[in-house]
């Protein structure tokens, strides 16, 4: 049985990326519309990777000391396990899995008859994932879905405030720190800075 039980429609009303994002709308605290959703979505993929569906993580390998610089060039740069617009990650490279968490949550809310063709196949029949997700294979729009989904799901920050509810409420860039950024340290005046460029150049 899915998530959308609990709500007043049907998945196989409306296409997928509009019922989740009915039932976001939904479970807003402030009466927060479609773009400010939206506005929040675009900005943490334009911080995440610059807004670019296909981005893959680059990341560096640091010494016991640090410094990047014991390492040569060619050994020191290498992909990293975060993947497209929202840099969900990659179990198979060392990463959370993050994205095929995604894709099981939203196999968890619309239900397997609901699910999109393009999603079917990581399933493989089953209602499991039987696969790695990498976000930089698949398309804007379906990066969006997979994003909705999760954190439809993933509602819950360690403080017991539940994320979507608390947009509108945080600023972005705060609402990305709580709900969103998975590092040690959040760069909330990073985001900050990014946003404000995402905003001048739309």
């Amino acid at each position: 049985m899915g998530l959308f039980t609990e709500y007043s429609i049907d998945p196989q009303e409306l296409p997928t990326y509009e019922f989740l994002m009915e039932l976001v709308l939904q479970k807003t605290a402030n009466n927060v519309g479609r773009e400010q959703v939206e506005q929040l979505m675009s900005e943490i993929a334009y911080h995440e990777s610059r807004g670019m569906p296909e981005a893959i993580q680059d990341s560096q390998h640091w010494g016991d000391d640090g410094f990047a610089n014991l390492y040569t060039e060619a050994d020191r740069f290498y992909e990293g396990p975060g993947r497209g617009l929202y840099q969900y990650e990659l179990e198979t490279l060392g990463g959370s899995g993050a994205g095929r968490t995604a894709m099981q949550r939203l196999f968890n809310i619309v239900g397997g008859k609901n699910l999109p063709a393009w999603a079917s196949h990581y399933f493989e029949g089953g209602t499991s994932v039987q696969k790695d997700v990498d976000f930089s294979e698949l398309n804007e729009d379906q990066q969006k879905i997979l994003f909705l989904a999760d954190k439809l799901q993933d509602n819950i920050d360690a403080y017991g405030k539940k994320n979507i509810e608390q947009i509108g409420i945080l600023s972005n860039a705060e609402w990305w720190a709580a709900f969103h950024h998975k590092g040690q340290e959040s760069n909330i005046a990073g985001f900050e800075k990014d946003a404000a460029r995402y905003r001048k150049n739309k």
